[in-house]
This record gives C-alpha cells, structure tokens and sequence, in this order.
C-alpha cells in the first residue's frame, strides 16, 4: 500500500501492486473509492464501503439554497461499465409531488368512488320519495265496490304493509349508502393529508411498482414475472379460483416489501400491489379494458371492455390495460394494478340487488292485479244471476195480492 498527493487529489492510497488508487480524495473534496471484493448480498465482506457505527449510520446533506427537488439527488444508482443511471433518491417539493403519477391516480380513484356513491346517495333518495308517495297513495285507497248498491272499499292492510316495509328498506338502504359515502370522503381526506405531510424524499427508478414478497403456496410451483397468481391468507399460486385477491407477479419494482430470511427467498415470489406491470394476456386487448384471470389457471388473463364487465368479473380485476395487442395468443400487456375492485364490485351487486328487488315488487303487483281482477269478475256474475230471481220474487208477491 503505498499513500501520496498528487495535483488533482490531495490525499490517495494506492495498490501495493501499482494497478490502481483505491481512495482518493480530490482538491474539491470528492471521494473516490475503486474496489474489487465480490460476494453474496449478506456478506459485508463484498461490500465496497461498510460502515460500522454504534448508534446512527449515515448523514447526508445538501447545501444548495432553497429546497432539495427532483433536480437534486441524494443517492443514484448506476450499473454496467456505461454508468447508466437506474435509480436515485431524490429531494421532493409541493411542485414536484403534484406532477407525481401516484398522487394523481390515488387522487383520481378516490374522486371517482365519491362522485359514483353520490349518485347512488341521490338515486337512494329518489328510491325512498317514490317509496313514501306509494305509501301515501296505498292509505288513501279508497274504491267504490263492484256490484249492487253503493258502498266503498277500504285501503287493503296487506298493500300496507308491503309499502310501508319497502319505504323502510329503501331507507336503510339510503343510511348505509350515505356511510359509504362519508367514509370515501374521509379517505381521501386522509391520503391527501398524509401525502402532503411527507414530502421530502422521493424515489425514482426506471421500475413501475411496488411489490411485496409473498410465499407460494406450492414450493414446487414455477411462477414467472407477468402470471397472474391467486392469494390465500398471504401465500400465492397460479390457481386463482375461490382467491382472496388477484394479481401479478412483479418484473422490475421499485419498492418490495416484506423480504424474507435470505435462505428462504426462493420460496417466495415479488408480487406486485400497485403501479404499471406487464401482465400475461390472451387474446386481443384495448386500453382501458379489464383484466381478468382467464380460468385457465396456468397465470394468463384475458381482456374485458368495460361495458362488457358483470358483478362476477368486477370481483377478478387485476387492472387495467394502459397498452393494447392485436395479438389472438399471448403477449405481455402494460396494466395498471390497484383499481379498487372491491368497490365497484360492491356497487354492481348493490344495484343488481335493487333491480331484483323492482322486479319482484312487478311481479307481486302484476299478481295482485291480476287477482284484483279475478275477484271482480267472480263479483259481476255473481250479481248478473241474482237480478232475474230478484224480478221473479216481485212478480209473485204481485200476483198474490192481486189474488186477495
């Protein structure tokens, strides 16, 4: 090992064999470290620079004037012998946070979860005034009844009740609905607050999402990045049948949590939760279609316009295609993953519900009616065969006081 100054470094150490300047420290203050250890990622020995401290690891500040931006990076991350740049950690401002995806998307989602249960809050309140009207009108039934002489007929109980429980449906109905709709608005207000009150730090990378390791289910099972895998309590398979939650096995993310022991990890597979991943799909896709689990259980899904989707597939979203194929077998497709699924699924069912439940109330309707109409035919022949007997019995008291 061999220490000098040279005019562009004020401090060096060199190789004991000459070959190069292990560290260097030049006249401006830069720090140079060239190493040649190798090794697997839990050896600390195939580490360029360690750092071993006792309480706090390590201390970066920037010094330039104002707020640390995107423009300054605190950490970059470059590999191969080009120096291309792969990653960093940057700073991150008001105006760098608004011009951020995420926040957008995050944003955009909860907004539309608002506006459609707002409708349905509005559609429930219209539901609920025709529900009162009809109860109204149900009490205030009064008809004249069929047959001889006058008389009125009263309100029928049964019409009653059915009304009245019907009003009362439509108003817990209404109640749970505006809850949903308060708790989308408390989320959102969360997350803004949340995101707004953590700015400071910003990762970039070429990668799209963010993953979580998670086990399979069979050890022996091949997933590759792109299949679409099932979760069951935390574990995964391609078998996506009966799952807790869909999605897709990661590429290339940026963040990956829930890392296990180094020993374990082939057991385990980067699963994406959020963000833009390529996804395996069969069959032709256009953007903005759903993706969905094909049923072939072998990690490919197929594409679903919107306007095609039922309340099942609404439960099966992986996401959404932001690219498209022509191809009718298989290709890789651009998805954005994180649609809040469960949502919208609910808000089919609901609707659906309330279609099922119209339909039902038509058909007693059209069954009362047509009972209504029933009895009103029995009461017309039966009045029609008393009046000839009626002219016969005056005729003959007639006749007998005539006699007398």
């Amino acid at each position: 090992m061999g220490i000098g100054a040279e005019a562009s470094a004020n401090f060096l150490v060199k190789a004991n064999d000459g070959s190069a300047d292990r560290f260097t420290v030049s006249n401006n203050g830069q720090v140079s470290i060239t190493s040649n250890v190798d090794g697997a990622q839990g050896n600390t020995g195939a580490y360029g620079l360690f750092l071993d401290s006792k309480d706090q690891g390590m201390w970066i500040k920037l010094r330039d004037e104002g707020y640390p931006d995107n423009d300054n990076n605190y950490i970059t991350f470059s590999g191969s012998s080009t120096g291309t740049v792969r990653g960093r950690i940057e700073g991150e401002t008001a105006g760098d946070a608004v011009n951020n995806w995420v926040y957008w998307y995050e944003t955009l989602m909860g907004t539309a979860n608002i506006v459609v249960k707002t409708g349905i809050v509005a559609a429930d309140g219209v539901c609920l005034a025709a529900d009162a009207v009809q109860l109204a009108a149900d009490i205030a039934d009064f008809r004249a009844c069929a047959g001889l002489g006058a008389c009125v007929a009263g309100p029928s109980p049964g019409v009653i009740a059915a009304s009245a429980v019907a009003l009362a449906a439509s108003g817990v109905l209404l109640a749970a609905d505006v809850f949903d709709l308060g708790t989308e608005i408390a989320n959102l207000a969360v997350y803004q607050a949340t995101y707004w009150s953590n700015l400071g730090v910003a990762f970039s990378s070429g990668s799209g999402d963010y993953a979580e390791w998670l086990q399979r289910v069979d050890a022996d099972e091949t997933l590759q990045p792109g299949d679409i895998v099932g979760v069951y309590g935390g574990k995964i398979s391609k078998c996506t049948r009966g799952a807790q939650q869909i999605l897709p096995v990661s590429t290339s993310p940026i963040v990956v949590g829930n890392m296990p022991q180094e020993e374990e990890e082939h057991l385990y597979e980067k699963v994406a939760f959020m963000g833009q991943v390529p996804v395996k799909v069969m069959g032709p896709v256009k953007e903005g279609d759903y993706i969905i689990p094909s049923g072939l259980e072998d990690g490919t899904g197929i594409a679903v316009s919107p306007e095609l989707m039922t309340a099942d597939e609404f439960s099966k979203i992986v996401g959404r295609a932001w690219s498209t194929s022509e191809s009718p077998s298989l290709s890789l497709v651009n998805v954005a993953i994180g649609v809040n699924s469960g949502d919208v699924a609910s808000i089919v069912k609901r609707q659906e519900t309330q279609n099922r439940q119209l339909r039902s109330q038509v058909e007693g309707l059209s069954q009362r009616m047509a009972q209504l109409e029933r009895t009103l035919e029995r009461i017309a022949g039966n009045a029609s065969e008393e009046k000839p007997s009626e002219g016969i019995e005056t005729a003959q008291s007639t006749t007998a006081g005539d006699t007398e």
